[in-house]
């Protein structure tokens, strides 16, 4: 310790010698076949294994994947050479790093980034979801109408609901328009006004006569639950 603190300057670590390994007095055999063209691993182990290596798999086959990668990486196997410690294999070129491999962005993720509130999301969700909002003018859609909703949702506000599913329906994506109708049964059938005033749209009869009809069908042999079902079925 004393040492350390009388130092004039950082002593840097000494770099320790290469050992040796139990495959090197192989490598050159080794390395010799694979140029002559057997690029068999498990028939170079076992020449290896007869001449008298001793060694793990593990070890050789460390050494032959690094092989392989130059041999790759130089295009021909004849430029391969052994350091000057007959350790490691070297080429005229160095090998290519190894490809980043990105991710694709799951299904399950893009629909979170859609119903999550665009403040809560730090920036490299904000560019993923930019992404996909213009990979599609349906997206876009998606996303707006995915918004206004879930916003409604969080203030808990109902005003504007009946637009929205208006909107929705007729917004030309099958997955909204099918999420709308039956939201409308769920939600708003049950508070249709029991008649229409003169000159409303008829948006209510046709879905309150659905409910109607399933139910005098179904008078007396099921409840709600199984009820509800049936509606959003047929919806």
């Amino acid at each position: 310790m004393h040492r350390f603190l009388t130092a004039e300057s950082f002593p840097e670590r000494r770099q320790l010698s290469y050992q040796g390994s139990l495959l090197d007095p192989y490598k050159p055999y080794i390395l010799d076949q694979w140029k002559a063209g057997c690029w068999n691993g498990s028939q170079l182990y076992a020449e290896a294994k007869a001449l008298g290596y001793t060694g793990s798999q593990a070890l050789f086959r460390f050494f032959m994947a690094s092989l392989r990668k130059h041999h790759q990486a130089a295009g021909n196997a004849t430029s391969l050479t052994l350091d000057a410690d007959g350790a490691k294999v070297e080429s005229s070129a160095d090998p290519a790093a190894k490809p980043c491999i990105k991710r694709r962005l799951s299904p399950a993720r893009a629909s979170w980034l859609y119903v999550s509130r665009a403040s809560s999301l730090d920036e490299k969700q904000r560019g993923q979801l930019e992404q996909i909002r213009a990979g599609h003018a349906d997206l876009e859609t998606a996303y707006h109408l995915t918004q206004t909703f879930v916003t409604m949702l969080a203030e808990h506000r109902a005003t504007g609901l009946d637009d929205w599913l208006t909107q929705a329906e007729h917004c030309g994506i099958k997955e909204l328009k099918s999420f709308a109708r039956g939201a409308f049964i769920v939600i708003m059938l049950p508070c249709a006004p029991p008649s229409l005033p003169s000159g409303a749209t008829d948006r209510w009869k046709p879905r309150r006569n659905c409910l109607k009809l399933q139910k005098w069908l179904m008078f007396g042999r099921a409840n709600f639950d199984l009820l509800r079902l049936h509606v959003l079925l047929r919806a």
